[in-house]
């Protein structure tokens, strides 16, 4: 995923069509959860907004268009993990806010 904004299209509503254009994913509840900056190879700096929502499927179940590979993973096995700097940022937040 990752074709970015169209033309006066909220963060929200890219990440909706992302999701359906390329997974068939239509979560019925989505809100905004964080902001976080992102800082590309070539020195400039981005934003990645992140969503919050329920989806009570099989990953395998979605018709992936792009990519090879969709899995759930229990919280017990995410600091296992390798992910990207902002991903892994989000995730840390999300688990801290849950022990609170």
């Amino acid at each position: 995923m990752g074709r970015g904004r169209e033309v006066a299209e909220t963060a929200e509503a890219a990440i909706a069509r992302e999701l359906k254009d390329e997974a068939g994913l239509v979560p019925p509840e989505r809100e905004r959860y964080a902001v976080v900056p992102v800082h590309d190879p070539d020195d400039t700096n981005d934003q990645i907004t992140a969503l919050l929502g329920h989806w009570d499927c099989e990953a395998q179940a979605l018709p992936l268009t792009e990519g090879v590979l969709l899995r759930w993973f229990p919280a017990s096995v995410i600091s296992r993990l390798v992910m990207c700097l902002w991903a892994d940022s989000v995730v840390e937040q999300h688990q801290w806010e849950k022990r609170a």
